[in-house]
C-alpha cells in the first residue's frame, strides 16, 4: 500500500513537471524527427499555427527515421522509434511526448524497488533519493532518450545481480540484452554495462557469467554499429579540446547538479555556505551507505563511477570535452522548498520570445506576447 502511494506521488510529481517545464531545443528535434522532418523550413513572414501544423503531425516510417539519424544526428534510433509509435496513439502534443518519458521513469522506479529489495537496501529511502534528485526529475520528463536508457540500464543491473545470486547464465544473457538495448537508446549507456562486466570479472564465482552478458550486449552492438559509423563525423568541433582540470570541474558540477540542481545559485551571497552544507549532506549519506555495507556494494560503486570515468576516457581518446551542463537556467529539485516562493514558479515555462518574434506568431509588431501562452515554441527556435 505504501509503495502504491509513493508511485502515485511520483506520477503526480513527474507529470506536473512535464506539463509546466519550458520546452527545450533538443526536444523540438525529437518532435520534428518523429513527425517526418527533423529540421523544417519555417516561414520567414507572418504565419498562423494552422500553416505549420504539419510539422508536428507527420507519421514517418522507422526506415525514414533511421535515414534521418544517420544523415544528421549522433543518436541511435530506439527511443525515436518508440516515440513515433507513442505519438501515433496519443497525439502530437509536446506534453504527450513527455509522458512517454514519464512512463519510462515510473517503470525505472519499479525496477529500482526490485533491485533495492535484492540488495537488502531500504526501499523507500532509495526511491525518495532517486525521485527527488534533480537529475532524475529532469531526465525523467524531457522528450529525449535519457529516461529509456536509464530504465534499461537499471534493468540490466538488476538482472546482473539476480544472475549472480542464482548463478544463472540465462539471466546474465538477459542482462546483456537489457544493457545492449540501453546503448541502442543512447550510446553512452554502455559505460554502465562495462561496470557490470568488470564486477563479474572480479569475482571468481561470477566470472563465468561475463560471457553470456557479453553475448547479449553483442546483439545490440551489431545494431548500433551502422548508426555509429554513419554518424562518427557528425558534430565535429562541437566540444572544446580536452583539458583534464576543466573536464574534472565540469564533472564535479554535473554530479552535484544531478542531486541538488542549482540550489547554491539561488542562495546569493550564501552560496558557499549552502554548497558546503550540501556537500556535507552528501558525505554523511555516503558514510551511512558505506557503514551499512549493502550486498554487492562494489557493483554499485562501479556503476556510479562508470559514466564520469567513461566521459573522461572519451575526452582523452578523442581530444574533446564531451561533458555538457544543462543549457538552461538551473532549477532546484522539484520537491525542494525555495525561499523565494512556490516551486511551480521555477518549473513554469521561462522562454521569452524575441522582440521580433511577435509577427511570427501572427500578432502585430510590438504587441506583448505572454510566455505562458506560447503553446507552440517552434518559432523561437528560428
Amino acid at each position: 500500500m505504501r509503495l502504491t502511494g509513493f508511485l502515485l506521488l511520483a506520477v503526480l510529481l513527474l507529470s506536473t513537471i512535464a506539463h509546466f517545464r519550458a520546452p527545450e531545443y533538443d526536444e523540438a528535434y525529437s518532435i520534428f524527427l518523429t513527425a517526418g522532418d527533423p529540421r523544417p523550413a519555417w516561414p520567414s513572414g507572418v504565419f498562423t499555427p494552422t500553416q505549420v501544423q504539419d510539422f508536428y503531425t507527420g507519421a514517418p516510417s522507422f526506415a525514414a527515421i533511421s535515414r534521418a539519424l544517420k544523415t544528421d544526428d549522433v543518436h541511435p534510433p530506439l527511443y525515436f522509434w518508440a516515440l513515433n509509435l507513442w505519438r501515433g496513439i496519443f497525439g502530437p502534443s509536446w506534453f504527450a511526448a513527455r509522458l512517454l518519458s514519464v512512463g519510462f521513469s515510473l517503470a525505472a522506479l519499479g525496477v529500482l524497488t526490485w533491485l533495492a529489495a535484492m540488495l537488502e537496501i531500504p526501499v523507500f529511502p532509495a526511491l525518495a533519493l532517486t525521485l527527488l534528485s534533480y537529475g532524475f526529475a529532469y531526465t525523467g520528463i524531457v522528450a529525449r532518450d535519457f529516461a529509456l536508457a536509464q530504465l534499461l540500464n537499471l534493468l540490466g543491473v538488476a538482472l546482473t545481480v539476480r544472475a549472480a545470486q542464482g548463478k544463472s547464465r540465462p539471466r546474465a544473457l538477459a542482462s546483456g540484452l537489457a544493457f545492449g538495448a540501453a546503448s541502442f537508446a543512447n550510446y553512452l549507456a554502455v559505460f554502465t554495462c562495462g561496470a557490470a562486466l568488470l564486477w563479474l570479472a572480479l569475482g571468481q564465482k561470477r566470472r563465468r557469467l561475463a560471457l553470456p552478458l557479453t553475448l547479449g550486449l553483442a546483439v545490440f552492438a551489431a545494431l548500433d554499429l551502422p548508426y555509429f559509423l554513419a554518424q562518427k563525423s557528425s558534430r565535429m568541433g562541437q566540444f572544446a579540446a580536452f583539458a583534464p582540470l576543466h573536464a574534472l570541474a565540469l564533472l564535479a558540477k554535473d554530479c552535484g547538479a544531478a542531486l541538488f540542481g542549482g540550489l547554491p545559485l539561488y542562495a546569493g551571497d550564501l552560496a558557499p555556505e549552502v554548497a558546503a552544507l550540501l556537500l556535507g549532506l552528501f558525505l554523511a549519506s555516503l558514510f551511512f551507505v558505506l557503514r551499512q555495507r549493502p550486498q554487492h556494494a562494489t557493483l554499485l560503486a562501479l556503476a556510479a563511477a562508470a559514466p564520469p570515468c567513461g566521459l573522461l576516457a572519451l575526452g582523452f581518446l578523442f581530444n574533446n570535452t564531451p561533458i555538457e551542463l544543462p543549457r538552461r537556467r538551473p532549477a532546484p529539485p522539484a520537491a525542494t522548498p525555495d525561499p523565494r516562493g512556490p516551486v511551480l514558479r521555477h518549473i513554469r515555462p521561462r522562454l521569452r520570445p524575441r522582440d521580433d518574434a511577435a509577427p511570427s506568431l501572427g500578432r502585430e509588431p510590438g504587441e506583448r506576447v505572454e510566455p505562458a501562452r506560447c503553446a507552440d515554441p517552434a518559432p523561437l527556435w528560428q
